[in-house]
């Protein structure tokens, strides 16, 4: 009987040890905390559109200086803003790149791909 009652004190203390570990790793409530008001929404400026700014959009490029300066000079003819540019040695990936690039803003994209269509390089 002594065995019995000693075995069951020892489980009983175990048990109270494990609830206060579990206990211990919930986070606490307060009984009577009401829950609090959401938080005013802040008025933030809004942001800047992509329509704002102007995006240019490559339409061309070539290894030939002169075939740059025939289409820029075209693309000037025709009222066109182009941009010449030297692209770099490598891509991403690791590919050459050709030497020159030709760009145009967004709006023009149609008329300089059909101008680009009608010359003869």
């Amino acid at each position: 009987m002594i065995r019995l009652l000693t075995f069951a004190i020892a489980f009983l203390i175990l048990a109270l040890y494990f609830y206060r570990i579990l206990r211990s790793q919930r986070p606490k409530k307060e009984p009577f905390d009401l829950p609090s008001a959401p938080a005013p929404k802040v008025k933030r400026p809004p942001k800047k559109s992509a329509q704002k700014t102007e995006l240019w959009v490559q339409v061309y490029d070539t290894e030939s200086n002169s075939d740059v300066r025939k289409i820029q000079k075209k693309f000037q003819d025709m009222g066109i803003q182009c941009l010449v540019y030297e692209q770099g040695k490598k891509d991403v990936y690791g590919e050459v790149l050709k030497h020159y690039g030709i760009s145009v803003p967004r709006a023009s994209v149609g008329e300089s791909q059909s101008i680009l269509a009608k010359i003869a390089l």
